[in-house]
């Protein structure tokens, strides 16, 4: 078992889980079309890469344990540090870590179920998260921020743009997307492993996900009335790349069966040496298939059937006489005023540091009681 625990440590650092997790934020330096291949579909996959092919030698094992736990204190305290901020990249960096924490639980646990989730979750991940890595950089060149608090304007400027960065974050945590899929097998694998500590850890990490993912969607559909004035084109080199991912992300939803099928099952199956069996039954597969059907088809009820439309359209209420516009109202004294929507960070009581510092302590507590474990089964 030591050159298993080497073997993962070295994993937990190429895939930047606590207390190795600091090169990945500072590598947000980057250009973000770089971000997008190193940081969501191959440098730091290959850490859980290698996680999933140890697998059936770490489970309940000292070193399954220690990587359990890292990978526990990583999604947890992550995604409570992706609240604070935002930056958008900042968001997505902080993500990354949090999610490749999930896909370290789910390959550490070793179930069959456990690593169905965490190979589905690689996947839906990388093509998802690089899709949003290659919106933020254009949104900064069309808005010249990438503050989520400016992106309510983005609407106005490149309402493509708006949309496929919403086609980004719906992948990461709606359904029927593939990362909420995934999530659902990884807790149901969870809860037949009787893992409490990841069931709990599943729990809240993920809700707190649906906090920061919501928070920047809202501000996406916030801007959504306005009439698009700007429209600053896309060049061909950014809308082309961005089209294909999400066409990918739509696509992985509609294929997963199929690399369950032709894919997962096949590995799984000679991995443990028994038929390995779909932890998604057939009616639950149909199900998601007809919701990201009802996705496709839900905008064309807002195709007009018919001519001559007389349907009143009237201003926003702001809580004041609105100006006209929908953006500005007469406040005290007829005073103009803008409206502004601001999310709310709770950097008062998670500050990113202080996560990072928490999760550090963990993880470094963690992996010294690993090697304890493991040097006392050495000394049995």
């Amino acid at each position: 078992m030591v050159p298993v625990f080497l073997l993962s440590v070295a994993a937990l650092t190429k895939s930047a889980q606590f207390p190795f997790s600091s090169w990945l934020l500072g590598a947000m330096v980057a250009p973000t079309p770089s971000s997008a291949l190193l940081h969501s579909a191959t440098m730091v996959k290959a850490g859980v890469y290698l996680i999933i092919r140890l697998a059936p030698m770490l489970g309940d094992s000292p070193v399954g344990i220690a990587v359990t736990g890292i990978g526990c204190a990583t999604f947890l305290l992550s995604s409570l540090a992706a609240v604070t901020q935002s930056d958008g990249k900042k968001i997505l960096a902080y993500s990354t870590v949090a999610n490749l924490g999930l896909i370290v639980i789910c390959a550490s646990i070793g179930s069959q179920e456990a690593l169905w989730a965490a190979i589905l979750l690689i996947i839906f991940h990388a093509s998802a998260k690089s899709l949003m890595f290659l919106c933020v950089g254009s949104i900064e060149h069309q808005l010249g921020s990438r503050n989520v608090e400016d992106m309510g304007d983005l609407a106005e400027v490149s309402r493509k743009l708006n949309l496929f960065m919403f086609i980004g974050i719906a992948g990461m945590f709606l359904a029927p997307f593939g990362m909420l899929i995934s999530k659902w097998v990884a807790m149901k694998a969870f809860i037949d492993s009787r893992h409490i500590l990841a069931v709990i850890v599943i729990a809240y990490g993920s809700a707190i996900t649906l906090f920061y993912w919501t928070k920047w969607m809202g501000k996406l559909v916030s801007g959504s009335n306005r009439k698009q004035e700007k429209d600053q084109a896309f060049s061909l080199f950014e809308e082309l790349p961005i089209i294909i991912h999400a066409l990918i992300v739509i696509v992985s939803c509609f294929a997963f069966p199929l690399i369950s099928d032709y894919a997962l099952v096949p590995y799984l199956t000679e991995l443990f040496g028994k038929e390995a069996i779909i932890p998604i039954g057939t009616s639950d597969v149909n199900l998601m298939i007809m919701m990201l059907a009802m996705l496709i088809i839900i905008p064309i009820s807002f195709i007009p059937l018919y001519k001559g439309d007389k349907r009143r359209i009237v201003p926003i209420y702001m809580a004041g006489e609105n100006t006209g516009d929908n953006e500005t109202f007469y406040g005290g004294l007829g005073e103009k005023r803008k409206a502004e929507m601001r999310n709310w960070y709770l950097s008062e009581y998670f500050d990113s540091k202080k996560m990072l510092f928490i999760g550090d302590i963990i993880a470094i507590l963690i992996l010294v009681l690993g090697v304890i474990l493991l040097i006392g089964g050495l000394a049995k």
